[in-house]
């Protein structure tokens, strides 16, 4: 979670280190956590993400949450057993234990077939698709390789509505800017 200085903090922190403390003093930033903010978005998909991290907890055993949250929701902060990073490891597969674009792949599929058993138009599918997409992304706990992942797929699911000519190659090329 992100926290700010509250003013009183910035008066302590400004007699230790001037320099920095004068500019935290002009910013003047009162101490709050991100997700317990009521009135943003970010908040909101805070709660409704540690809701849903907290529901399941309670209905999977302890081992079926920890590779189910590291692997589909992101969620690191509880550590996988060690036998279980070596059995992937020793099968050459422990890159399936960190979320990437086969896990946003394996999503899409799987809406992909349900989405085509509904008469829709495909630019609809497209639309709905990017929201379902956008909407997982929201719920997860972000990391590097999926928010990059994630935001190849956008662009990608964005020209598909549009129409427009995407070439992947150059996508690529600059989210590795």
């Amino acid at each position: 979670p992100s926290f700010f200085f509250t003013e009183k903090m910035s008066l302590i922190y400004r007699k230790k280190n001037k320099s920095l403390g004068s500019i935290l003093h002009l910013v003047k930033c009162r101490i709050r956590r991100i997700e317990d903010s009521t009135q943003s978005l970010s908040g909101l998909f805070w709660r409704m993400r540690d809701s849903i991290k907290n529901r399941l907890e309670q209905k999977m055993s302890p081992a079926t949450f920890k590779l189910f949250s590291s692997v589909f929701l992101g969620f690191k902060a509880i550590r996988l057993h060690d036998h279980i990073r070596q059995d992937f490891a020793a099968w050459g597969i422990s890159h399936f234990l960190a979320r990437s674009w086969l896990h946003i792949a394996l999503y899409c599929l799987i809406w992909m077939l349900l989405l085509s058993a509904l008469p829709l138009g495909i630019i609809t599918r497209n639309i709905l698709l990017l929201g379902l997409v956008t909407l997982y992304a929201a719920l997860s706990w972000p990391t590097i390789s999926f928010v990059r992942a994630y935001t190849l797929f956008f662009i990608i699911g964005i020209g598909r509505i549009f129409k427009l000519q995407v070439r992947v190659p150059h996508i690529i090329s600059l989210l590795a800017l």
